[in-house]
């Protein structure tokens, strides 16, 4: 389980006006994030002296279907990882592992029209050789 504090970290930038009459420093807000808690459950299993491998089940949830930042354009997500490692003797080992994520739907509105963020996929991939000595 993660807790991640989004709210207080909020994107904006520096607006400046001049001219003859005023002038005027305000932060313009791009973002609207939301605090999220992400979970993850899985097993993981040793076969033997050289083979081990594991599963797990993520999910983080979304701020809601709607938004009008172009920095949260999901509605959460939720995924599989897999991963095996296979160790050589006992100073060097390969593991892979990967991940496939599907973000949640979200209508993004916006002052010229709005869109539909959906169907959205990740699938990630890593390979890792150690030797330690």
């Amino acid at each position: 389980m993660r807790q991640a504090g989004w709210k207080k970290s909020q994107v904006s930038v520096q607006a400046t006006t001049n001219n003859a009459l005023f002038t005027s420093d305000t932060k313009a807000p791009l973002s609207d994030f939301a605090d999220t808690t992400s979970y993850e459950i899985g097993l993981g299993r040793k076969f033997g002296t050289t083979w081990s491998s594991s599963i797990a089940y993520n999910w983080e949830g979304g701020s809601g279907p709607e938004s009008t930042s172009y920095f949260t354009l999901t509605d959460g997500r939720q995924g599989l990882s897999v991963g095996a490692k296979y160790n050589f003797n006992e100073n060097t080992a390969i593991s892979f592992g990967g991940n496939y994520t599907d973000f949640g739907k979200v209508t993004f509105e916006a002052a010229k029209g709005g869109f539909v963020f959906s169907g959205n996929t990740a699938t990630t991939l890593g390979l890792n050789i150690s030797h330690s000595f």
